[in-house]
């Protein structure tokens, strides 16, 4: 017999509560998988159900297969095991089975993720569409959200609001070339069991299988889509349903998770019964108390309130850094304090809102040679529009080849592989670089090679940017003729403007980048384009793949929902940024004065309260991630114009570590004539942040700043540098 003395009263009773719907709101670190599994077992156990009568779902197979390994631990491995699935397995069982009533065979084919891609290329293809317009990523978004809201091509191609958007056509063809290979995405499978069981045509499909099932269990409800609730609900006939979730842990509404079904639950389900799970077994009593402060300021939730045994912990830590740059270095170190206290990498893990933010922490971490993994994006160095930035000024130094062909079609110039290998063969012909013969034999090619006008002038466009860029660089710094050249003299960034959220992450990748090149101008207010190249593949050359078994993970919130770690940095905790710009557009501030309230209409102030909720909850989910201790931070800028996030005081956190740092902009003064240093001065600088001065010899200082080992020597007069005087 399962021994539910191992249970705290509120997960007993979930456990024995077994007729009729059951809610139970199981916060952070609950225990809601134990659970969960306990449940199962005790229905075959001690209720002599009979396994394959009961059905549970959850979200990942990951997930699915921790269930089913701790109920055969819980059955002793003496029962059959009961159905344990993702939705999208249950629903391709069922279809396996019933499919051919909708004129597919049974044996159809799944396509997954790499697939849908194969197959969007032939449609961009056969639509004469470049994929730097629409990226992959971004359509197959879009496909998703309609089949969820179950609107088909043709739906969308009758909607004059869609009749003329390229991607209802892309969706057209591509589900063309999945129907003509009966052939089902993931969403295929909720959609055509949907059909199945509400079509009053398949009336005896829908009989057959919402009597499968006794009992249903739902793992993660709080991520159920509106279509998958639809499908539970048949299945769920017996009224013996079980949803186990969290409405503070909802933080995938732009996956066609809805918050309403698991706090409206009780209106389909009148005799549901709620339990909630608020004992913490997780983390400390302080991470605990700021997470319980953040999340209750938001409305749309069901109340509870985390509280543990566990002990009180060691207090928050809270920095705010002169700049990116000192935030990503103060995180770093206090990561090698740890390293140097004996705590294994593996337990750490630095989390941010937006994946540009992982640029100056990756640095950092190089620098203090500590092993990393970025997870659910690449590497800042590695992604694309970074790469075709740092192409394009090595094109403008030194007319790179392997950089031009790189950045040839970027943005989409019509320059086609046939073409190209026309040029490298005509270049090497005259002995010349590629970039060099386009310069100087350009009216030769134009007589000598089969190229059309149209791409001619396409070429011609690009040498002439280049050119343009090099005599920029004579008056103007590196980092704002990058930003002029890419932004608005060839429009790098144009062809994405269609597809929001890509166009948004990756210019706040680019624009990271900027700063990073315009922080090293200030460090080296002499240095050239060719010392920073050397310096950044440096940095990229340092930063190798590392197979050791023991690594910080990076990551954004998002990919951290169901983790847990000793240690949890959460970096970036400012206003725009974390919640984001787009969260608060219409949000009431008091330090926001500037907006029209009577233009904003009712709807569009509904829809960013609730994605200030969701940022809320995203932020409760990061904290409620760590274990032992938590650290928070966030860096203002050279406008002073970052200010801390909301977030840190709704939670509770009041002031920062570097207690003074967050005002340092208000006070440090010009260095001129009326201002001077001596020995002892406390100055603040652009790019290394505060410091003391502990020598002096003419206009060059030595100075020791936080958060450095080795002193720096500097010209006082350097622009990069102010005085810092105390309030």
């Amino acid at each position: 017999m399962i021994n539910l003395d191992l249970l705290n009263e509120q997960q007993k009773s979930a456990v024995i509560y077994t007729d009729g719907p059951l809610r139970i709101i199981a916060g952070a670190g609950s225990g809601k998988t134990r659970v969960l599994t306990y449940k199962i077992a005790y229905l075959i156990e001690n209720k002599n159900v009979n396994p394959l009568s009961i059905l549970a779902l959850t979200f990942s197979n990951k997930a699915a297969n921790e269930m089913r390994q701790r109920v055969d631990v819980l059955l002793g491995g003496n029962f059959t095991q009961p159905i344990i699935s993702t939705f999208h397995s249950m629903c391709a069982k069922i279809l396996r089975k019933e499919i051919h009533n909708l004129d597919y065979p049974n044996d159809f084919q799944i396509v997954d993720e790499l697939d849908q891609k194969e197959i969007l290329k032939i449609v961009y293809s056969e639509l004469g569409i470049n994929q730097s317009e629409y990226t992959f990523g971004s359509i197959l978004s879009f496909i998703q959200s309609k089949k969820n809201d179950l609107l088909k091509p043709s739906d969308l191609l009758s909607d004059p609001i869609y009749a003329n958007d390229i991607r209802a056509k892309i969706y057209k063809n591509y589900q063309d070339h999945l129907d003509k290979a009966h052939t089902l995405d993931f969403d295929d499978l909720l959609i055509f069991v949907y059909k199945l069981f509400y079509d009053p045509e398949y009336s005896a499909i829908k009989s057959k299988w919402e009597n499968m099932y006794k009992y249903i269990l739902v793992d993660e409800f709080q991520d159920t889509s509106m279509l998958q609730y639809k499908i539970v609900k048949i299945l769920a006939k017996s009224n013996n349903l079980t949803i186990v979730g969290d409405p503070d842990q909802t933080i995938y509404s732009w996956r066609n998770a809805d918050i309403n079904i698991i706090i409206n639950f009780e209106k389909d389900y009148p005799d549901t019964v709620t339990i909630k799970l608020e004992q913490n077994y997780r983390s400390t009593k302080r991470i605990l108390q700021v997470a319980n402060n953040l999340i209750a300021h938001n409305n749309f939730r069901i109340d509870k309130k985390l509280f543990t045994n566990n002990k009180d912990g060691d207090e928050i830590e809270f920095y705010c850094g002169f700049n990116s740059d000192a935030e990503a270095r103060w995180i770093a170190s206090k990561i090698s304090e740890l390293k140097r206290n004996r705590v294994q990498l593996k337990n750490i893990v630095i989390l941010y809102r937006i994946n540009s933010y992982s640029r100056a922490i990756e640095e950092a971490l190089i620098n203090e040679n500590t092993i990393y993994k970025v997870f659910g994006s690449i590497k800042f160095y590695q992604r694309e529009e970074v790469k075709d930035a740092l192409a394009y000024l090595r094109v403008i130094h030194d007319g790179s080849e392997i950089s031009l062909l790189r950045i040839i079609n970027k943005p989409s110039r019509k320059i086609g592989d046939v073409t190209i290998e026309k040029l490298l063969t005509f270049a090497k012909k005259n002995n010349l670089d590629l970039f060099k013969c386009l310069e100087e034999k350009f009216v030769e090619i134009q007589k000598e090679l089969k190229i059309s006008n149209e791409t001619l002038k396409n070429i011609a466009s690009l040498i002439n940017e280049i050119i343009w860029a090099r005599r920029a660089l004579q008056t103007n710094s590196i980092f704002l003729t990058l930003k002029e050249l890419m932004i608005n003299r060839i429009k790098y960034f144009e062809e994405i403007k269609n597809s929001e959220e890509e166009y948004e992450s990756r210019m706040e990748n680019f624009l990271s980048l900027v700063d990073a090149i315009e922080s090293w101008e200030n460090k080296n207010p002499h240095g050239t384009i060719d010392e920073y190249l050397q310096e950044i593949t440096l940095i990229t050359d340092r930063d190798v793949e590392d197979d050791a078994a023991s690594y910080v993970s990076l990551m954004n919130v998002h990919n951290a929902k169901g983790l847990e770690f000793d240690y949890v940095f959460i970096a970036g905790l400012s206003e725009n940024i974390f919640p984001l710009r787009r969260a608060i557009a219409v949000s009431p501030r008091t330090d926001q004065t500037d907006m029209n309230e009577n233009i904003i209409t009712a709807k569009t102030i509904k829809e960013d309260k609730e994605s200030l909720e969701e940022e809320r909850r995203l932020a409760y989910v990061a904290m409620t991630r760590a274990k032992e201790k938590l650290f928070l931070s966030f860096a203002v800028n050279k406008n002073n114009s970052n200010i801390k996030s909301r977030f840190l005081e709704e939670a509770g956190i009041k002031q920062p570590h570097s207690i003074r740092i967050a005002n340092n902009f208000s006070m440090a003064r010009d260095i001129n004539k009326t201002i001077d240093l001596i020995k002892g001065d406390i100055i603040m600088h652009n790019h290394y942040g505060r410091g003391k001065i502990i020598e002096m010899n003419g206009d060059i200082i030595e100075v020791q700043f936080e958060n450095e080992k080795k002193t720096r020597k500097l010209d006082k007069l350097h622009k990069a540098i102010k005085k810092w005087e105390e309030e």
